[in-house]
């Protein structure tokens, strides 16, 4: 496993490279509905937007899917606006920007400038990364531990039911933001009787998980760990989370984040 850490983004000024702090950064999203634009509300993502840069002007941000552009403005220095960009999964945001300083003169306590105008849009830069190998999660190549849990169309399911198909168990919670996008490609992927699609809710009942579903017009058959025994015992981190797992039951690769349909089949196809 290869992860990716990126940087902090960096608002610095032109030229000079010194720092800006206080610098605002703006993240703007396109109602999918309507098509308006407005600020980004990041609080369900636990997320801060408009923020401030910090006194070394570094700030960062991850948004999910939809369609954005970033402002960054601070006094005395024209603001950057971004093109418009699409991203279909959780992407952050921390690009070094630098901010071109406004022709002003000071006289006192007055200060006189230019206006602040955004002449052109520029294409974010790319973050800054390192590439950290990490230690293989011990559940690889090991079996389920044994399990009964009860679905949500009624039956209840085992590790050992699971077996003789490649398999993909992926983690949820209601409250989770993501699981909105998780959950119609797990309901599309599971309709392929090759494969098991298993997604378990882990730490919450089995009438409020099938509410859930049922409300929001989701078409999906999932497991319910109330006691989160499971979870506990595969040791797995924050939704979702998926596991997946060869026709023997053996556990093969561990992958987070929201994952499209054809990730995960393309994922299982190689079991």
């Amino acid at each position: 496993l290869i992860v990716t850490v990126l940087a902090s983004g960096h608002v610095t000024e032109a030229g000079s490279a010194r720092p800006i702090p206080g610098a605002q950064i703006i993240v703007h999203y396109r109602e999918p509905a309507s098509g308006a634009w407005q600020i980004w509300d990041g609080r369900a993502y636990h997320q801060t937007n408009p923020q401030t840069a910090s006194s070394t002007g570094t700030y960062s941000l991850v948004v999910p899917h939809g369609a954005y552009y970033l402002e960054i403005k601070a006094p005395l220095h024209y603001s950057f606006v971004s093109n418009i960009f699409t991203t279909d999964r959780p992407q952050s945001i921390a690009a070094p920007i630098t901010l071109t300083s406004i022709p002003h003169l000071s006289l006192g306590p007055i200060t006189l400038s230019l206006p602040n105008l955004v002449l052109s849009t520029h294409d974010l830069p790319a973050p800054a990364k390192t590439e950290t190998p990490v230690p293989t999660n011990p559940l690889i190549g090991t079996g389920l531990p044994d399990f009964s849990l009860p679905a949500t169309d009624g039956t209840t399911q085992t590790a050992l039911g699971l077996t003789g198909k490649p398999t993909l168990i992926t983690i949820l919670s209601t409250w989770s933001p993501d699981a909105q996008a998780q959950i119609p490609e797990l309901a599309a992927a599971q309709a392929n009787p090759d494969i098991n699609i298993t997604p378990i809710f882990s730490e919450q009942h089995l009438p409020l998980v099938s509410a859930y579903l049922r409300s929001a017009g989701y078409h999906l058959t999932a497991l319910v760990d109330a006691d989160g025994t499971l979870v506990t015992a595969l040791g797995v981190g924050p939704a979702p989370e998926h596991i997946f797992i060869d026709a023997t039951g053996k556990v093969k690769k561990i992958m987070t984040g929201v994952m499209t349909k054809d990730d995960l089949l393309l994922q299982l196809g190689g079991l």
